[in-house]
């Protein structure tokens, strides 16, 4: 709708149709395959938008979710939690500690730590670097809900 008024300038309304939620079949498939987690997960990623993302998908899986927006705080909050987390999903490039510099550091302190090294098409000459450091396993951004969690548990099942 629009509506206009010489001297009092114009509005306009526009109304959308509220979307109902549709879901694919073979997502919703794919997503009964996987078991509820009950592991702690520390997600890194200096993007708010990735970072929240993720934790919601991974709570939604029944994950207990620590963040940290970089590799400063994850580090220290890694020191803090080391006991608790089974898991960490680290982005490999971030402003200040990239994700390798953290990695070693993370690594120094619990050597048998879990870590997926997410990285989108700027670290990737950085991956295999990052696996041969420690990393257990890496995956390309963006990803999906479904790869995330397949690849979380296969990990997380790996003795």
């Amino acid at each position: 709708m629009c509506y206009s008024e010489p001297g009092y300038g114009t509005t306009f309304r526009i109304y959308l149709p509220a979307l109902k939620t549709i879901h694919d079949a073979a997502e919703t498939a794919q997503f009964k395959a996987f078991t509820s987690g009950t592991e702690t997960l520390l997600v890194v990623d200096d993007e708010e938008s990735v970072r929240t993302l993720s934790a919601e998908i991974l709570t939604k899986f029944g994950y207990t979710v620590l963040t940290a927006t970089g590799g400063k705080e994850a580090v220290e909050v890694f020191s803090r939690e080391r006991h608790r987390i089974d898991l960490v999903i680290l982005d490999l490039i971030m402003p200040e500690m990239g994700g390798r510099d953290c990695l070693r550091e993370i690594l120094k302190i619990s050597p048998e730590t879990k870590v997926i090294i997410a990285g989108g098409y700027a670290a990737n000459g950085q991956i295999d670097p990052a696996l041969d450091e420690g990393a257990t396993a890496a995956m390309r951004k963006p990803y999906e809900a479904g790869q995330l969690i397949g690849l979380i548990q296969k990990v997380l099942d790996e003795p």
